[in-house]
């Protein structure tokens, strides 16, 4: 089973701060493993919602608004939610405060 893991962002990131090298060290050994794992299929971060649109359809009405936050992704391959839960506790204990949304993958 495919479940994506879907990194919510903040105004802190949104305004374009840096993260410390310790960060990038930490976020680099824990993206180390998930590789090592052979459990990823794919990942990455993304731009700033300001970069981005988010278009929504209503009785037959578009509205454009800037994107959703959403600060980066992972696909993992896995054999239960409570290892996509246990994958996902990996990134709480990195990224500290963080909201997480873990949703199973259709097919």
């Amino acid at each position: 089973m495919k479940f994506m893991l879907l990194h919510r962002t903040n105004a802190h990131w949104e305004s374009g701060a840096a993260p410390t090298m310790e960060l990038v060290r930490k976020v680099g050994e824990m993206v180390g493993e998930v590789v090592r794992s052979g459990r990823l299929v794919a990942a990455d971060g993304l731009r700033a919602s300001s970069q981005g649109v988010r278009l929504n359809f209503v009785n037959g009405k578009r509205t454009v608004t800037k994107g959703p936050l959403v600060g980066g992704f992972a696909i993992f391959d896995l054999d239960s939610k409570a290892a996509a839960i246990d994958w996902a506790l990996r990134y709480v204990d990195v990224l500290g405060e963080v909201e997480l949304d873990i949703l199973q993958v259709q097919g």
